[in-house]
């Protein structure tokens, strides 16, 4: 008998039959064991290579921390416009506003200014017109104010006050004018030959020929005269 006989010829009590359904059922249940190891092996096989590629896909944002994983609340600082800054506040510029002449130097006193007069012509003639040069100076410098420091010029002849700036507010200097260290101001004064009659009014009756003395006149200051000698 060859050894592999026993496998091809059933030996036993038993018909042949009953030794092959025997075999089938064993063949069968070790087919079903290695089937069910194959399936086992490629379900696992299958979960391996299906979480890789989803662990691989996985890329972290570059703006997350270690200890920032966890917070859904962005930073302050993320959530500000670099390109945005705070407002400046401007400190303010300088006053350039014009000083008065207050705040320059001090106002004129009378007793610190001198004055002279003159006039264009020592013959005037009834009728005509004298212009009367006045200036006005000063050793150190200072604001004249005409209204502090009035100035009046006053023609008489003899004792007759025949006219004065004081009978007409536009006929006199006006204003304040700055009178630089050892300079002066100047200004004219025109007299019409004519008698003034007080608020800006003259005399339409003609004066006569004779010696005419215009005095300048500084509230607590100096005088000076000019003498004329009219012709008819």
């Amino acid at each position: 008998m060859t050894p592999l006989r026993g496998l091809t010829d059933p030996v036993g009590p038993e018909s042949p039959q009953t030794y092959w359904v025997r075999r089938l059922v064993l063949l069968a249940g070790v087919v079903a064991v290695v089937l069910v190891i194959v399936g086992i092996a490629r379900l696992i096989g299958g979960s391996e290579q299906s979480a890789a590629p989803a662990a691989s896909s996985f890329t972290p944002n570059p703006s997350w921390t270690d200890t920032a994983w966890g917070s859904a609340t962005p930073s302050a600082s993320s959530s500000v416009s670099p390109n945005r800054s705070a407002p400046r506040t401007q400190s303010p510029s300088p006053s350039t506003s014009p000083s008065t002449p207050s705040t320059l130097s001090a106002l004129c006193k009378g007793s610190q200014l001198s004055v002279k007069v003159t006039g264009d012509t020592k013959k005037p003639k009834v009728g005509g017109t004298e212009t009367f040069t006045v200036q006005v100076s000063s050793s150190a410098g200072c604001h004249w104010d005409t209204q502090k420091v009035k100035q009046t010029l006053t023609v008489t002849s003899g004792s007759d006050r025949v006219w004065s700036t004081d009978d007409c507010g536009s006929w006199g200097p006006k204003g304040v004018h700055e009178i630089k260290p050892k300079g002066s101001w100047t200004y004219e004064v025109s007299w019409p030959t004519k008698r003034s009659m007080g608020k800006c009014q003259l005399s339409q009756e003609p004066l006569g020929a004779g010696y005419y003395v215009a005095t300048v006149h500084l509230d607590g200051g100096p005088s000076r005269r000019f003498v004329m000698q009219m012709g008819a």
